[in-house]
């Protein structure tokens, strides 16, 4: 087949977002099919994953991906994707999130190729944004034009109007990152980690682990709160951690392709994002035997944290939420326990299952 992918930017994107698109597409590749993708990235641009050389990568190379365009900016993007789209004569697209589709949908109008639209966020995304109601209404009007919509979990599904739940396919992601116990036993240093790994935006929530965390930091000064990301939040979180006093107790590290390293010497994972898409870094944490604390509010995590079992959820409370981290900290057999069951928790989401998933899904739109 002839799939083609578009994305917004790629451009050293460390997101879920990107990772996944990546992996999807190496995975098409690898099964002999022709892959090409498009985004808004300048010429230069360098992809943060490596993606297969087989992979034809077009770059728009119009305005600034990261900033709003201007109309004019869209409606030449839109022409480079349609003159792009004809020259390539697509099987099916694809394209990851609503902008993304709704540029992608416009610009191939007339032409007979059907355009999937990847939705990564759950729809609780629209709780937490301005106007959060009015765009959740534009976006399910513009999904009536696609030909599938995926979403990550089946729960999601009832979070959509009616009308468009018939052409909602689930597909979650896949546990990439499998490790061997014995490494992650072997990489355990002697101090204690705790690790919160993603970018540093208002979504991730780091403000609330911040302040949960200095309720009970003094109490065990061998445990030290890791924060491996980048984002626009940077600074204010370091002012933040000053505030409190945290000193060398919670440090700040940046992004790294080696994540693994991070997983096998931390002792479990914090998650408590305000809202999650389907939570990549919870399943490469059980796949390295590390449970986890998230909220019991947000989706997503809410379903692959099963409370007591691989990990535990909390209210969006600061004072509940360090009672979870100092139950986890003190305890050395349930965080053990806990990560035995994570790992065992990750079966259904093999990478040869969700890669099936993927391929039935693009050869029945053609």
């Amino acid at each position: 087949m002839r799939i083609l992918f578009v994305c917004r930017n790629f451009h050293d994107m460390a997101g879920g977002i990107e990772r996944m698109a990546t992996w999807i597409m190496n995975e098409m590749d690898r099964r002999g099919h022709q892959v090409c993708l498009i985004t808004w990235d300048k010429k230069d641009a360098v992809s943060h994953y490596e993606m297969s050389k087989n992979i034809l990568w077009n770059k728009l190379d119009i305005g600034n991906p990261a900033h709003k365009a201007t109309w004019i900016e869209r409606i030449k993007r839109q022409r480079k994707i349609r003159c792009f789209s004809k020259k390539f004569s697509p099987d099916v697209i694809i394209a990851f999130q609503i902008g993304a589709f709704l540029a992608t949908r416009l610009a191939v109008v007339g032409f007979n190729y059907p355009v999937i639209a990847a939705e990564r966020n759950s729809t609780d995304i629209y709780k937490h944004i301005r106007n959060g109601c009015f765009h959740q209404l534009v976006r399910n009007v513009f999904l009536i034009f696609s030909k599938r919509i995926t979403v990550q979990l089946a729960s999601y599904i009832s979070k959509y109007p009616f009308y468009l739940r018939p052409k909602i396919s689930v597909i979650p992601n896949p546990a990439i990152y499998a490790q061997d116990i014995d490494e992650c036993i072997e990489s355990k240093s002697r101090e204690k980690y705790i690790l919160c790994l993603g970018r540093l935006s208002y979504q991730k929530n780091h403000e609330f682990l911040l302040r949960s965390y200095a309720l009970i930091s003094s109490k065990y000064p061998d445990w030290y709160l890791a924060i491996v990301g980048d984002g626009d939040y940077a600074e204010k979180l370091i002012a933040l951690k000053n505030e409190l006093l945290l000193g060398e107790q919670c440090q700040f590290f940046e992004q790294t392709k080696n994540v693994s390293e991070w997983y096998n010497k931390s002792e479990f994972i914090v998650l408590p994002s305000l809202w999650e898409g389907f939570p990549n870094v919870l399943l490469e944490a059980f796949s390295h035997r590390l449970p986890a604390i998230g909220l019991e509010s947000t989706s997503g995590v809410n379903e692959l944290i099963i409370h007591g079992e691989n990990g535990l959820l909390s209210e969006a409370n600061e004072k509940k939420f360090a009672k979870s981290m100092e139950l986890l900290m003190i305890n050395d057999k349930m965080r053990m326990d806990m990560g035995v069951a994570a790992t065992s928790s990750t079966e259904k989401y093999k990478i040869s299952n969700i890669s099936n998933l993927w391929e039935d899904l693009f050869m029945n739109q053609s």
